[in-house]
């Protein structure tokens, strides 16, 4: 009724009648749905009228802060919009995040959940309502019908990218804290580092061979035959002795029995009687 006529505004303080002109001419704008690009709101519709009506303003100076409240509050789930001006959606230990510019959703419900908060990064005009009262004030007018959807594609897209902003955000973070293991991870590297190390070095040594025996007089250290009876016959192995390090290019070469010394049987041929 104080919004119809002007009869009561006489004995209210100065403070309700600010407030009061204000709603009048928020109503009358049809703000904020009438604002957002890309619909087709028009202030006259019922609809339009009820969301402006029940819409709260707020207004940042800039550097002030924008605490978002959570999907499961006491209060639901909230929809805002920035209408004038830009925010900044800021992560402890990372900063700025992303942007909200004028004519664009404000996803308080994604922010909160990801622990964020938005910054004024100019003077900000936004409005801000419960999704239950927005819910109720569009059904129960057939005429948004024409630029609902249009709001939810729109409203869809804003969550997409936030929670996409956000996400990066906190493995960035997650990937700066330390983890517990991470002097073994450290360790495994080095020692990972070192081993490949010495196999290129190897492989150099080796292809520095040419593929021809290295001819020795005795057996290098570390290299004692082993004599093993079988069932299959004689078999010839190497070990090392203990305490001592088998040169790396005997190993890589693959030449350890060429050390040892080779007889040549004599061709024994047999005439037939």
């Amino acid at each position: 009724r104080a919004l119809e006529g002007s009869s009561c505004a006489g004995g209210l303080p100065e403070g309700l009648r600010r407030l009061l002109a204000d709603r009048r001419e928020q109503v009358a704008r049809g703000l904020p749905l009438s604002a957002l690009p890309g619909l087709s709101a028009d202030p006259s519709e019922a609809s339009v009228r009820a969301v402006a009506l029940v819409s709260e303003q707020v207004l940042l100076q800039p550097g002030d802060v924008w605490v978002p409240a959570k999907d499961d509050g006491p209060a639901g789930p909230v929809l805002a919009f920035v209408m004038k001006g830009r925010l900044k959606v800021e992560v402890d230990m990372v900063g700025t995040v992303m942007s909200v510019n004028a004519g664009s959703f404000c996803l308080e419900g994604v922010a909160a959940d990801f622990g964020a908060q938005f910054r004024a990064d100019t003077a900000v005009e936004a409005y801000r309502l419960r999704r239950s009262e927005f819910q109720l004030a569009t059904a129960s007018d057939s005429a948004c019908q024409k630029w609902i959807w249009s709001f939810k594609l729109q409203e869809r897209d804003a969550r997409q990218r936030m929670i996409a902003k956000l996400t990066a955000a906190h493995g960035l973070l997650g990937s700066s804290v330390p983890h517990p293991r991470d002097r073994d991870i450290q360790t495994w590297t080095a020692r990972s580092r070192q081993l490949t190390l010495r196999a290129e070095a190897l492989r150099e040594e080796r292809s520095a061979l040419g593929g021809l025996p290295i001819a020795l007089r005795s057996p290098p250290a570390g290299f004692m035959p082993l004599q093993t009876f079988g069932i299959g016959g004689c078999r010839k192995e190497r070990r090392c002795l203990p305490g001592q390090q088998t040169p790396a290019t005997h190993v890589e070469a693959n030449r350890g029995l060429k050390y040892y010394t080779a007889v040549k049987l004599p061709k024994i041929c047999t005439k037939k009687d």
